[in-house]
């Protein structure tokens, strides 16, 4: 390959860069999230697929979490992301939501806390105490 020839690929193929540069690319978009994921507190948060509405965090005062995405509020039965405070027509007033009533056996109340404790991550003393209210 002669030096002309070299020049002439090298040329092509800046030009073809600079080409791809000039061409629109589709903005990324955060995947969705699905039936009972959280929606975090951030800058361009993920938006719930399509179907399903973003609730509010069981209880009040929830930090980190906007709330669920679900297509379950509504439908009469107090789901295990429901509460009285963000599906009041399925989950009213002083309904009792964990215990012996609501899970079918010990171990599926376990597995619930479990999952629960994963997701809070690690917790300093004073954040102890302010879930024990102390």
């Amino acid at each position: 390959m002669n030096t002309k020839q070299t020049a002439t690929i090298l040329l092509s193929a800046i030009a073809f860069v600079a080409l791809l540069g000039c061409i629109e690319q589709p903005p990324v978009t955060p995947q969705c999230k699905g039936e009972g994921q959280a929606i975090p507190i951030i800058a361009e948060p993920p938006q719930c697929c399509p179907g399903l509405t973003l609730i509010p965090p069981r209880e009040a005062g929830i930090i980190g979490i906007s709330g669920y995405c679900t297509a379950l509020c509504g439908n009469g039965s107090c789901d295990e992301i429901e509460s009285s405070n963000n599906c009041p027509d399925d989950c009213p007033a002083g309904e009792q939501l964990v215990g012996p009533d609501y899970y079918g056996s010990e171990q599926e109340a376990f597995d619930a806390l479990g999952e629960e404790l994963e997701g809070m991550g690690e917790l300093s003393a004073e954040d102890l105490e302010q879930l024990l209210g102390e």
